[in-house]
């Protein structure tokens, strides 16, 4: 490992070395020293689930419990301290209190921490909720150890980890609607040709003539995730689909609604009602 080998050649400069126990000491320091480290605080109501996600941070090399509350109350007056680089919230604190509420409190005390949400609440509004408040990641608490850890480094690498029952309610948020051809329906029953706006239609028909253009289910589906500000790896990880496939999605969109960049492809699949604002 690149990490112990630098661990070594620090090593290799201590003048005076003991027995092999303060040798790998040594190295262990050099190690932590040198190797990316993530200060992590908690904050869960739950004392089985707190303890294990304190356990999981005590237990990986390159992590540090930074703090733990159990309320409210108790994580309000962590944000008057030293910012960790992660924060792990549950939504439903005691006395009926929000998660949601603290993530957002969070965000403007502690800009430059990144904030994931643990907890049992999948349902739509707590998602949403969570998500416009400032949170980057959303886990059930299904998740095991070893994979909490891994969640908790992707998370610090810019990524946005998020349970597959989760990202799957995103999905069914951003679906675009069907759409049809004009040559399947009459210009009064058509959603984004309302003959209310003229200039809509007469823009629409002077590019594209008697024919709107339709995209696929993917297709539209990848290029209102990009409308969202998903990136196209972060597309790709939403669909399960490799990103050679999410570019190639786009590449179809910008030839159906003859354009060439991203910004103008949502632009037009907006103005065609392919795709929702």
């Amino acid at each position: 490992m690149l990490f112990e080998f630098y661990g070594r050649l620090i090593l290799s400069s201590v003048t005076y070395i003991g027995d092999a126990q303060t040798d790998m000491n040594v190295v262990n320091y050099a190690i932590m020293t040198i190797s990316p480290f993530h200060h992590v605080a908690v904050v869960e109501d739950d004392p089985i689930f707190r303890h294990r996600f304190e356990e999981v941070l005590l237990n990986a090399p390159d992590m540090a419990l930074s703090a733990s509350a159990a309320n409210f109350p108790d994580a309000l007056n962590l944000l008057s301290g030293q910012p960790p680089d992660v924060l792990l919230v549950d939504i439903g604190l005691p006395n009926g209190q929000s998660g949601i509420d603290l993530i957002r409190l969070a965000v403007d005390c502690w800009p430059s921490c990144v904030i994931m949400v643990l907890t049992v609440f999948g349902d739509e509004q707590n998602v949403l909720g969570a998500i416009r408040a400032g949170a980057m990641g959303y886990l059930l608490k299904d998740a095991d150890d070893k994979t909490l850890a891994e969640h908790i480094r992707s998370l610090r690498r810019g990524e946005s980890p998020i349970s597959p029952v989760i990202a799957r309610q995103l999905l069914k948020q951003l679906m675009p609607m069907p759409t049809t051809t004009l040559n399947d329906r009459t210009l009064s029953d058509t959603p984004f040709l309302n003959t209310n706006k003229p200039e809509k239609l007469c823009q629409t028909k002077e590019k594209f003539g008697d024919f709107t253009p339709t995209l696929s289910a993917q297709e539209a589906t990848v290029l209102n995730l990009i409308a969202k500000g998903f990136t196209l790896k972060e597309v790709a990880a939403l669909l399960d689909i490799s990103i050679n496939s999410v570019k190639t999605n786009v590449q179809r969109c910008y030839r159906k609604l003859q354009v060439h960049s991203q910004t103008e492809a949502i632009y037009e699949a907006r103005r065609l009602g392919l795709i929702k604002d």
